[in-house]
């Protein structure tokens, strides 16, 4: 069974973009469910992945220069559980905690789409924060970045820009 077939056969993606539009408070919840279920076209053609870019990437940068708290979150490698002390910022408006790898792992899933990967590169201080955490981030949070960068280096002109980071680049080779 085809789960994305079956979420686009519900109209899900304009059910839960419908209920984001009329009811703000859900806006958060709405944004991560629809990272997960909607395909290129859905992240291209809704005008609400715009905001969402917006508020993720506020919430993003936020969380990697000024998180509320530190929680122990597990990550799985091949032979063993790894806990780390993983950044979290608190949303009093959506009354949530938010960590910075669900934040990260948004945006990557979000810059699956071709037309919004530069949206995401380019919103302000946004490409800052995120070499900053390559180079202090925990190992969890260091993953997440990166991989993050690496799709939306995929771009060919996030790519070049990305080459031009000279400091990034050495950090990266040492």
């Amino acid at each position: 069974m085809n789960i994305k077939k079956t979420w686009t056969d519900l109209d899900a993606v304009n059910v839960i973009a419908s209920y984001m539009r009329n009811f703000e408070f859900f806006q958060i919840n709405a944004i991560m469910i629809l990272s997960n279920i909607a395909n290129e076209r859905d992240l291209e053609s809704l005008t609400e992945i715009g905001s969402t870019i917006e508020i993720f990437t506020e919430m993003t940068i936020e969380c990697i220069n000024e998180p509320d708290r530190f929680v122990k979150q597990e990550f799985y490698n091949l032979e063993e559980i790894i806990k780390y002390d993983i950044r979290n910022i608190e949303d009093g408006e959506n009354n949530c905690l938010m960590s910075l790898t669900g934040l990260l792992l948004v945006l990557y899933k979000i810059s699956l789409s071709e037309k919004r990967k530069l949206e995401i590169y380019e919103k302000s201080n946004f490409k800052d924060s995120l070499f900053e955490l390559i180079k202090t981030g925990n190992e969890a949070e260091k993953q997440h970045a990166l991989q993050l960068l690496i799709s939306l280096c995929f771009d060919k002109n996030i790519l070049f820009k990305v080459k031009k980071e000279n400091e990034l680049i050495n950090f990266n080779k040492n």
